[in-house]
């Protein structure tokens, strides 16, 4: 089978308009580090990353509807469970963490399938636009 590269592309959290934008450009400091990062708006709107906006990044996996997955977005399982996606450096991975009541930070088992679909969740919301699905959780 032939294996097809992910889909790198990101949207920004706008902090102090409390909007979710589109992303033109990524430019990084030439020391290169992240936290120099300087993100562009669809608009022309210059923002730099982890002052007056947060860069989240597309997983590359899209929902049982189709919608497209980002880190801090939160899904509901066919279960019932109610994850938040977030990156794990050490497993150089997205991966679903339980914030239910029951289940805080116990983490997803699998993500995807093979074909990079997740056919029995579906993206409810995110982190920024609706906390009130992570209150309590260490994310």
């Amino acid at each position: 089978m032939e294996q097809k590269m992910r889909e790198i592309k990101y949207r920004a959290w706008d902090r102090s308009r409390k909007v979710m934008m589109s992303v033109r450009s990524i430019n990084y400091a030439d020391d290169g580090y992240a936290g120099t990062t300087t993100v562009q708006s669809i608009d022309g709107t210059s923002y730099v990353n982890g002052e007056s906006c947060d860069l989240i990044q597309y997983t590359g996996i899209k929902d049982k509807n189709g919608i497209e997955i980002y880190e801090g977005d939160i899904l509901k399982a066919e279960d019932g469970y109610t994850g938040l996606i977030n990156y794990r450096l050490e497993a150089a991975q997205f991966v679903g963490f339980n914030v239910g009541d029951k289940y805080v930070n116990e983490e997803f088992d699998t993500l995807y399938n093979i074909d990079g679909t997740l056919n029995t969740a579906e993206v409810i919301g995110n982190r920024y636009d609706n906390p009130e699905f992570v209150k309590g959780a260490e994310v």
